[in-house]
């Protein structure tokens, strides 16, 4: 019985008319990236920084806290990528130039700008007071400066989206993670 309400499911229109959707989306995707994103100045950018990004964050990491500060990155990592597919999803906000065409969509600011700046805040501010104000700091200039040029860039687009409402957002996501994160290296 389970079965068969898989089956008709999977043979319900709207889901079929749901997956072709999904295709097109993939194929005008696809087709964008190669026609408009890749080896484009803005492109290069993103590749370029990408990698000076984490070269800079492996000379700069503490080694000997290594393993308790990329759990930190990969748990900012992981929280960006479920908020982009969510914004994306929604068309709350896009990425008109994308360093791959995957989803998230947004993987230069998933894998790297987001971990990489929150993992080096994490590692140079360790008391509570000190973290909270170098992250604040640190929301302010993403929300008020980094997004609006990456903005300018087509990097991103807002559609319903206020960079007012990521400031608040970029510190949540630090300090609830740091708590996450001191919860499991305690145990």
């Amino acid at each position: 019985m389970f079965y068969k309400v898989l089956i008709d499911i999977s043979e319900n229109p709207l889901w079929k008319e749901i997956v072709k959707a999904r295709i097109l989306v993939r194929d005008l995707n696809l087709k964008h990236w190669l026609g408009t994103n890749v080896f484009s100045l803005v492109w290069w950018f993103m590749v370029i920084s990408f990698l000076i990004a984490w070269f800079v964050w492996w000379k700069l990491v503490n080694k000997s806290r290594f393993a308790e500060i990329v759990t930190y990155g990969l748990l900012v990592a992981m929280v960006s990528i479920i908020l982009d597919i969510i914004g994306t999803s929604n068309v709350i906000w896009g990425y008109p130039n994308m360093l791959v065409p995957l989803a998230p969509p947004m993987f230069y600011a998933d894998m790297c700008s987001m971990p990489v700046i929150y993992m080096l805040i994490y590692q140079y501010f360790r008391s509570w007071k000190s973290f909270i104000i170098a992250m604040t700091i640190t929301a302010f200039i993403i929300a008020f400066i980094g997004e609006p040029i990456a903005v300018r860039l087509d990097i991103y687009e807002l559609n319903s989206w206020k960079y007012l409402y990521s400031f608040p957002l970029y510190i949540l996501i630090a300090i609830m993670l740091k708590w996450i994160n001191n919860k499991i290296y305690s145990i």
